[in-house]
C-alpha cells in the first residue's frame, strides 16, 4: 500500500513576505497597540512592577528576544526586532507603572 499520491508544485510569482509586516514602521505601529493593550490590562488587573523590574527590562527582554527567540539568525533584520520588542515591552511596564502609581 503506498500512501504517497503523485503530487505537482508551482512556484509563486514575486516575492512572499516572511512576517505580518514588512516595515520596520509596521512593526513599531502593530506593537504600539500591543503596549497600549498590555497597559489596559495591566491597570484592570491592578498589576504592580518594582523599580528593579523596570530597570532590567529592556536587556532582559532583548536577551529573551535575541537569543531564546533565535533572532540572532537573521543577522541585523533580526538584531532589530529584538531591540524593537525590548523597546516596546520595556515602555509598556512603564506606562502601566506611570498608571499605577498616579493612584
Amino acid at each position: 500500500m503506498s500512501f504517497i499520491k503523485q503530487t505537482h508544485f508551482r512556484y509563486l510569482k514575486g516575492k512572499v513576505a516572511h512576517y505580518s509586516y514588512v516595515t520596520l514602521y509596521q512593526l513599531w505601529f502593530k506593537l504600539n497597540m500591543f503596549t497600549d493593550e498590555l497597559v489596559q490590562v495591566a491597570l484592570k488587573e491592578n498589576r504592580k512592577y518594582s523599580k528593579l523590574r523596570l530597570i532590567t527590562e529592556f536587556p532582559r527582554q532583548f536577551l529573551f528576544y535575541y537569543f531564546i527567540r533565535r533572532y540572532f539568525l537573521y543577522g541585523l533584520c533580526g538584531f532589530w526586532m529584538a531591540t524593537s520588542y525590548a523597546y516596546f515591552r520595556f515602555f509598556a511596564k512603564w506606562f502601566e507603572y506611570q498608571a499605577l502609581h498616579k493612584k
